[in-house]
């Protein structure tokens, strides 16, 4: 019907962040932050987002996925560590991997990972 809305036609609710930006979008420009301070430490000349040539035209597809995991992986670290917590999480059987205002350390984030609840802290922290 014309002129009528139904809940359908609604938009879904995006959360934003405590600036007003959606919360992916803090969290992308977190890791490009991240990656930044990666670089500065370790005198890569390689920006963030750039394509970065496999050493070797022999390697396999495989490693260029491991090495963007291990990237990834290292980014989150960078972007989680001495964040705190913004709720309580816990694993599968109820024990408490980080509890709300916690500072977030490698140690959590290690357990996080192993319990399978690293998207959830990363979806969950505050500066």
């Amino acid at each position: 019907m014309i002129g009528q809305f139904s809940a359908q036609d609604a938009e879904p609710e995006i959360k934003t962040g405590l600036d007003g930006g959606s919360a992916v979008d803090d969290l992308a420009s977190a890791l490009d932050e991240a990656a930044a301070i990666a670089g500065e430490e370790t005198g890569s000349e390689i920006a963030a987002g750039a394509d970065v040539p496999s050493e070797s035209a022999d390697q396999p597809a495989e490693d260029d996925r491991d090495n963007a995991s291990i990237l990834f992986e290292q980014r989150q670290r960078q972007y989680l560590k001495g964040r705190y917590a913004t709720k309580t999480i816990t694993d599968n059987d109820g024990n408490v991997i980080i509890y709300e205002g916690m500072q977030i350390d490698d140690a959590v984030i290690d357990e996080a990972k192993k319990k399978s609840r690293l998207v959830e802290l990363v979806m969950n922290n505050r500066a």
